[in-house]
């Protein structure tokens, strides 16, 4: 919302025009926070804009997308401007739950980013599920397992995936007892790793000190997970030593300046984390 209010009014007019269509049915404000939305979106009018493209019939629905704190979206839905939101919930984080049953209450629809951690829960966790499931399929399952949660955005990068996914979000029943011991055992392996989990959003990027800090992460995940497997652990050394170090974006180089730790929607602590990268990676110079 850096756009001027009259501004924003002709962004949308020129999306109406490249969409070719006479009005959006959801027009999200992407990232919106409680601080935005009280201090800059109401005091100077983008949201009087709003309502005016809404009384137009250029705008159906009005959403949000959000990453504040659970406490902070309850506010955003109680001011009662919006009909749908976008908030990440999974399996290993489920902090937004009251969020969404608020949002449901009041009637709102609820779409969730992230059901497979951006298919990074897949690769904390060596389970193998039952029924025939993958670890992706159980992980969209506790998604739409819920009652109050409407839509699912999941990556995709084949019709298989595609099909698949649409095969689960068909099948939203309770979740079965297997399905629930399942998903249980997945957590007791992960257990522990939540200070580290990252869906790879890019949110902290870019680093002023230049280091790449999804991948530093996702390494340090890795190496406490398949350390004792040597072929694994090779890869992963060989990564941060040839790719990273040289490039001057490994954990090393962090400066603790703390730019990041604001921007992560997981409320990382980047800078701590960096530290633990480098002394775990330091030992294979």
């Amino acid at each position: 919302m850096n756009t001027e209010p009259a501004e924003y009014r002709k962004r949308l007019d020129i999306q109406l025009k490249k969409l070719k269509t006479d009005y959006i049915d959801f027009y999200h404000i992407h990232g919106l926070n409680w601080n935005v939305y009280q201090y800059k979106a109401e005091p100077k009018g983008y949201m009087d804009d709003l309502r005016k493209a809404k009384e137009e019939g250029l705008i159906r629905h009005l959403s949000f997308s959000c990453h504040d704190t659970p406490a902070n979206i309850m506010k955003i839905i109680d001011t009662g401007e919006f009909e749908s939101m976008l908030v990440q919930y999974n399996l290993l984080h489920r902090y937004n739950e009251a969020a969404i049953a608020r949002a449901a209450e009041k009637g709102m629809g609820v779409a969730v980013m992230g059901p497979v951690g951006g298919g990074r829960i897949t690769f904390l966790s060596q389970l193998k599920p039952r029924e025939g499931r993958s670890l992706a399929d159980l992980c969209l399952r506790f998604v739409f397992a819920n009652p109050k949660v409407g839509a699912a955005l999941s990556g995709m990068n084949t019709r298989e995936m595609v099909e698949e996914n649409v095969r689960i979000a068909d099948h939203d029943q309770l979740l079965s007892p297997i399905e629930m011991e399942d998903i249980k055992a997945m957590l007791d392996q992960i257990k522990g790793l939540e200070d580290l989990y990252c869906t790879g959003c890019g949110y902290c990027m870019p680093c002023s000190s230049q280091v790449d800090i999804p991948t530093n992460l996702l390494l340090l995940n890795y190496i406490r997970i398949y350390g004792s497997q040597q072929n694994f652990k090779d890869g992963f050394i060989q990564l941060y030593h040839k790719r990273l170090v040289p490039d001057q974006e490994a954990a090393e180089f962090c400066i603790e300046c703390g730019e990041c730790l604001d921007k992560c929607p997981q409320k990382i602590e980047i800078p701590e984390r960096m530290k633990d990268v480098a002394a775990e990676l330091a030992k294979f110079k």
